[in-house]
């Protein structure tokens, strides 16, 4: 019985897997992309940063306060790519010209394996940029 169960949950995780495709970012994705950093940060262990702290990124990353500094920020990004799935963006990995500097999933696709996904689909395009 444990493994019939445990098939069904692999074969969903696979199914899910294979749905969400990643592509690179594109202006109008900036409201999704936002919404994924958003949701993702407010999930995060609250004791790894201060109260503060949280505060100051989440006012960052509003697009009431910040549209045009993150429509920038997003599409100057030299590496930028967004993970669809059923229309919907999902996670989202960008860097500046020196490193990684953001990888969101949203909390549902946490294990999936899709960060993995677009850390693959990051190092690739870094190592083809040098």
């Amino acid at each position: 019985m444990g493994r019939i169960l445990g098939w069904i949950w692999w074969s969903k995780v696979v199914v899910l897997f294979s749905m969400i495709s990643i592509r690179k970012y594109k202006k109008e994705d900036l409201k999704g992309v936002v919404h994924v950093a958003r949701t993702s940060f407010r999930s995060t262990d609250p004791c790894n940063a201060t109260k503060a702290g949280m505060q100051n990124y989440l006012d960052r990353v509003d697009l009431r306060k910040n549209k045009e500094r993150l429509s920038k920020k997003f599409k100057e990004a030299p590496i930028h790519f967004v993970a669809i799935d059923s229309g919907k963006i999902v996670g989202v990995v960008r860097d500046d010209e020196e490193r990684l500097k953001n990888m969101f999933v949203l909390p549902k696709y946490i294990g999936t394996g899709l960060g993995g996904r677009l850390f693959e689909k990051y190092e690739l395009a870094a190592r083809k940029l040098g």
